[in-house]
Parts: structure tokens; sequence; C-alpha cells
């Protein structure tokens, strides 16, 4: 399966298997973007580690917490780029902890900064000082995901897939007297209401995009099945994760509601994805409320036998639907969770007149935009184009509905101007909207 639209065929084509009451056999909505969004710079990034130094690229040296006098004890604040930054964050539900800090080159240019391999996922916080009107960026897999402008500060933790092994730092115009560095913190394998899977790091959060975690449960004893028992106090829409990895090739996961199936998701093939939910599935019509039960069980292709696999490991977690909106008859999440951060929606605008696009200028000088969009029908992406320079443009991948939908494009980063625009990849007319997302502080 290569992409979202596959996987909404695939549900669509067995939604005819649902006749529960509780549950609509209309599969209306399907996430992935997440899981693209990591598997796409795990590649990108080990892709990098094999890039030979370029003419004009600078080096950074990685230094342990504390500097020459060793590592202090954990949750103390620390000075990296001039800046004081904690000794822990939380990010998305996680708590991590500072272990590295590493001291940019204040000389204009790209500096590289190589990372030591990591089992799971990391983040890291740009920060600056005295820029005197310069930029620092972080780059992270050729997206820029942070900017410092001004006389500096501490940019949010950005999230780093476990293969990444270098970062980029991007210089223009600093000062003489300018400080600039990056705070790397490790997992301390806290997940404050959520849970934890058999490997200890991947776990359902207990808390996505502002709404608590229903229930989630992982396989256990080599079992290629596992149940989650519901309890909802009313009809309400459910979104529904899952999580799989096994050694049986070709294994799909199925997922049973009250003994009755109600979704194919597709392939097992969660390898590597630690943080759930990684994407989901919801239906039109919610599900009734009292007691339920969620199965998910491994088969052998789409139609295939039921299969054992005692190295296989299930897991399904369940989340109310957030507050959503709607824009141009699509529905649209009020808070998304991009970068490490979440966004709230502040705005839509118009992307086409009488089915042609047009383009749309987006400000960032208060602060970054997550861009996302909405099209009628079609297969639809949006690109940015920055005022800065190309480097920082954004472009989506394509999203191809007959009927339409939501999604999110990319982080439009600080202190720029940006030419925004829809394009229909046959040329076909459509109508569309652009959604401007703002930081949640």
């Amino acid at each position: 399966m290569s992409s979202v639209d596959d996987l909404r065929s695939t549900l669509e084509a067995h939604a005819h298997r649902v006749d529960d009451p509780g549950a609509s056999p209309r599969v209306v909505a399907v996430h992935e973007r997440v899981r693209g969004l990591r598997r796409r710079r795990r590649t990108a990034a080990g892709a990098l580690a094999a890039v030979v130094l370029a003419a004009g690229v600078g080096l950074a040296a990685l230094g342990p917490v504390g500097g020459g006098d060793g590592p202090e004890p954990a949750g103390g604040p620390r000075t990296v780029g001039g800046q004081e930054v904690p000794g822990a964050v939380m990010v998305l539900g996680r708590e991590y902890e500072l272990a590295e800090t590493v001291a940019v080159s204040s000389a204009d240019g790209r500096v590289r900064v190589p990372l030591p391999p990591s089992e799971g996922w990391r983040v890291v916080s740009l920060a600056a000082s005295d820029l005197d009107g310069g930029v620092a960026t972080l780059v992270y897999a050729q997206d820029g995901v942070a900017r410092v402008l001004g006389d500096g500060s501490v940019q949010p933790p950005t999230p780093l897939g476990p293969v990444t092994t270098e970062l980029t730092v991007r210089l223009e115009d600093l000062g003489p007297e300018a400080q600039v560095g990056l705070a790397i913190y490790e997992p301390t394998g806290t997940v404050p209401g959520g849970v934890v899977g058999p490997d200890m790091m991947t776990a359902f959060r207990g808390e996505v995009a502002g709404e608590d975690l229903l229930g989630a449960a992982f396989s256990r004893d080599g079992a290629a099945e596992v149940s989650l028992p519901l309890d909802l106090p009313r009809r309400q829409v459910v979104r529904i994760s899952t999580y799989c990895t096994s050694s049986v090739s070709g294994g799909w996961v199925n997922v049973d509601l009250d003994g009755r199936s109600a979704f194919l998701r597709g392939p097992c093939d969660d390898d590597g994805v630690l943080d759930l939910p990684s994407g989901w599935v919801s239906m039109s019509d919610g599900i009734a409320r009292g007691e339920h039960t969620l199965r998910v069980y491994l088969t052998r292709g789409s139609d295939g036998p039921e299969v054992d696999d005692p190295l296989a490991v299930l897991g399904v977690g369940a989340y109310p639907e957030p507050a959503t909106t709607t824009v141009d008859g699509a529905s649209v999440d009020e808070v998304v969770e991009h970068d490490g951060r979440r966004w709230r929606l502040a705005s839509a605008m118009t992307a086409t007149e009488d089915g042609e696009p047009v383009a749309r200028r987006v400000e960032t000088e208060e602060g970054p935009v997550l861009v996302g969009y909405t099209w009628d029908g079609g297969t639809v992406g949006l690109e940015a184009q920055s005022g800065r320079r190309r480097s920082d443009d954004v472009a989506s991948s394509l999203s191809s509905s007959a009927r339409g939908g939501s999604s999110i494009a990319g982080q439009l980063l600080a202190g720029d101007t940006y030419d925004v625009r829809l394009y229909e990849d046959r040329g076909r007319p459509f109508e569309g909207s652009i959604l401007l997302y703002r930081p949640v502080a």
C-alpha cells in the first residue's frame, strides 16, 4: 500500500462487513500523516550521514552536559547558545532529559552537527543570542524546523528519528557577539498517562491534541492478537490507532468491533515507530454508548486466514475525536500536532477562483505558521515559495480523493513571506482553501 488514499479505498471496500448498530460502515477519516513524515525523515536523515562534507560547510562537535566538569544532576538548567535551557522537557506526552550540548560556530554558512546513533527518538532545541539582526535556522532531513531571529531565543524541542546522525544549522548575517547552540535530549521512558509496549519504548501517549486516551493495550506472551475493552458514556466518534510488527511476510492488520469486522488497516509494517498514535481510523456515526471490545489481529494478506506469530507485537489505542470545524465542507481538526508542537487553526483562505488555483501571500513575521489545505476532489498538493531562499520552500505530497478532504503540508518558518498555492496534479478544476495554524503557547 503506497498511500493514505490506497488505505482509504481498502477500508471502503471492506466497510460492507460492518453491520453493528454501534459503528457506522462509512469509514470517513484516515490519518497517516505522522507516520509518513517520520518514515520520510528517517530515510532522508540516514542518507545524509553518507554525504561527504562539502566546501564551505562547517562541522560542530558534541559536548557532554556540563562541559569539561562532566554531567551535572538532571533537571537543572544549562546555558546553551547564551540562553538558559531546561534540564528536562515534556514533548507531546513524553519526558526527555538533557544529554548533550553543541556549540555552533558563529560564522555565516552551514554547520554540520554529527550525532551519535540512538535507539529511540530524541528531541533538540535551537538556542541563540546576540544575533544582531541575523538568523539561525535548524535544518532536519532537508526541512527547516526551527528558526531564531532578533535578539535570540530558545526554540521548542523538535523530535529526531532514531537513525538521525546529522543535523545542519544555517547561519546568516550574525553579529560579532552571536552565540548559537543546540540542546539535545534523550527519552527517560516516562510517558505520563500512556500505555507502554513490551519493548518499554513504543507507547500510546496519554493525551493527543488535548484529548485523553480512552484505553490502549499491547499483545503479550507471543499472542498475534490483542483486545481492548471500551466503556463509552455516550455515542461518540472514536479514533482507533493500531500498531503491528511481525516476522511473517505479508501480514495484514485487521480490527473487529464487538466480534464483527470494523476495518482492515493494511500491512503490518510499524517497525521503528515508537510514538503512537502514528495514524488512526474513525467512523462517521461514532460508536454507541456502552461497553464494547476492539480486537486487533493478524491475517495472511487482506483476505487470508489468521496468522500465528510468536514474535508479533500488536497494539490498539482509542482516543476521542478532538474539536473539529468545517471549512468548505471538509472536516478540519482545530488542534493538530506537527514538529513536536501543538498548533491551533487560526484562519483559512480561499485558494481557488472559478475552479482555478490562485496564490495567497502568508507573512510569518510574528512567528511560524503551519499550513494545510482542503479540497473538494481530485489529486491536489500545496507548494509555498519562500521570499528568503529556495531551500525554505515547502511542498506537500499529493492527496487524492474523489470526495476531497483536508491535509497538513508543513511549517512556514518565522521571519519570512511565502507565496502559497494549491494545484491539481492533472490541471483539472477544483475548489480548495489554505489552512493556517499558529503554535499553541
